[in-house]
């Protein structure tokens, strides 16, 4: 099964030249989580709040780079707390799900629909590159979640320090 989240719009702070850092501009995404299991179905909404809240609390100059951040938290804590409490999913040598990510920018070309970055994230790899914290082994975040996602996962990481 694979789950998508289509043409999501939201705002947030992106581009490399000053003028454009004033003021927020419209990000459309669309999220595909290939081999998604049954399991997970309940948690699409979960999934989508984790996405608008990485795009919306960031302020990267990239694409690029926001394509990353949210994969590595969709990764990290969405995917991977799910896996560790499905058994016959934590073996590495299992099909793990593949994140693919979409990000456009339509005011950013006058006579283009819409500038657009696309990528293909293996969420399994993230695990064997280490990319994935420990502490988000078991804790997702909450739906809804109350304040910012920034600040929930502080407090996750400081917990884990403790």
């Amino acid at each position: 099964m694979t789950l998508k989240i289509f043409h999501l719009r939201t705002f947030t702070v992106i581009d490399v030249n000053d003028n454009e850092r004033l003021a927020r501009q419209e990000v459309i995404v669309t999220l595909e989580i290939d081999s998604f299991h049954e399991e997970f179905e309940e948690d699409f909404c979960a999934v989508e709040q984790l996405t608008v809240m990485t795009i919306e609390e960031s302020s990267f100059q990239t694409l690029e780079a926001l394509t990353d951040q949210i994969g590595r938290r969709v990764a990290e804590y969405f995917l991977y707390p799910l896996i560790q409490k499905t058994p016959e999913l934590r073996d590495l040598d299992c099909g793990w799900p593949t994140i693919k990510i979409q990000l456009s920018k339509p005011t950013a070309v006058v006579f283009a629909e819409a500038p657009t970055v696309e990528t293909l994230i293996d969420s399994k790899q993230y695990v064997r590159d280490s990319k994935i914290s420990v502490q988000s082994a078991h804790h997702k975040p909450p739906f809804p979640i109350s304040g910012r996602l920034e600040d929930w996962i502080k407090k996750i990481k400081k917990g884990a320090e403790n």
